[in-house]
């Protein structure tokens, strides 16, 4: 019975992680769709400073979350460095916290 009962509690458990990473890899995918947005922004002509410090944002917090999740480890929140004073704008550094959280939760 016991034993029964300790396979439902880690088929469970195993789903919830299952379902976390999956949540993760789409957060990471639309990070690197973002970039990819804004490298064909690049063919309309020069881009403002800021446009630029986000594209490069995106690609780096898309790598930092699939090294994360290779690597089993909580995914860095905000910019790099996570210095959450510094972050590019304030809808991608919270996107970013919600995401660390859910990877870990």
């Amino acid at each position: 019975m016991w034993r029964v009962l300790h396979q439902i509690f880690l088929q469970r458990q195993i789903s919830k992680i299952v379902l976390v990473v999956q949540i993760c890899m789409n957060t990471a995918k639309t990070f690197y769709a973002a970039s990819i947005f804004f490298e064909i922004l690049y063919q309309f002509g020069e881009l403002q400073p800021e446009i630029e410090q986000k594209q490069k944002y995106a690609v780096w917090k898309a790598t930092d979350i699939r090294k994360a999740l290779k690597e089993v480890r909580k995914p860095e929140p905000g910019p790099p460095g996570g210095d959450p004073d510094q972050s590019i704008s304030s809808g991608l550094s919270s996107y970013t916290y919600v995401c660390s959280i859910t990877c870990i939760s």
